[in-house]
């Protein structure tokens, strides 16, 4: 695994991962990342990476430009390699925020606004109506703020008239579904 671009990029990250942990493939990460720049100027955004694994794609969105990322899992293991990966680069401390919680326990209690939310959980349980509920509720996405939603591509959700689905792109065995406000 490696960052894809920015600063950081070409950088390598953790590679030994325990076999629980599915990260995001590079070509995939590239890909996403490359329909997020057409979308958002990446500069000092807020972003907010949920299930969030190996840290990789808060970590790439930190090359690319963001302020802030706040990560967010409950495994003792995503957490030590997410702190490896921070360390690793040498990101600032002022950059980033480590939450080893559940998410949905996380969200429900969550004040703080974002400009890009990415939320890739365990592909054998469906979170998304339960994640979706919470930003909503919360306003955790800023008005022109984009979600990242990961799933399996043989999993499908349905889309609350809240959320408009800006695009959705599959990529080998995953779908990522890219969500904003309904205007």
């Amino acid at each position: 695994m490696r960052i894809i671009s920015g600063v950081y990029g070409g950088l390598q990250l953790a590679s030994k991962l325990p076999p629980n942990i599915r990260p995001t493939t590079d070509l995939s990460r590239e890909s996403l990342f490359n329909v997020l720049s057409n979308l958002l100027d990446f500069n000092s955004l807020s972003v907010l990476d949920l299930f969030a694994g190996t840290g990789a794609l808060g970590i790439e969105a930190i090359s690319r430009g963001a302020s802030f990322v706040n990560f967010v899992d409950k495994s003792f293991q995503s957490i030590s390699i997410i702190k490896m990966n921070l360390e690793k680069i040498n990101i600032e401390l002022n950059k980033y925020k480590i939450n080893k919680q559940d998410v949905a326990k996380f969200l429900k209690n969550e004040q703080q606004n974002y400009d890009l939310i990415f939320a890739d959980p365990p592909y054998d349980v469906n979170f998304f109506e339960e994640i979706i509920q919470h930003i909503l509720r919360n306003k955790i996405l800023r008005d022109n703020g984009i979600i990242v939603y990961e799933l399996s591509s043989m999993q499908s959700i349905i889309i609350p008239n809240q959320i408009e689905i800006i695009k959705i792109k599959e990529l080998g065995k995953s779908k990522f579904y890219f969500l904003k406000h309904r205007k």
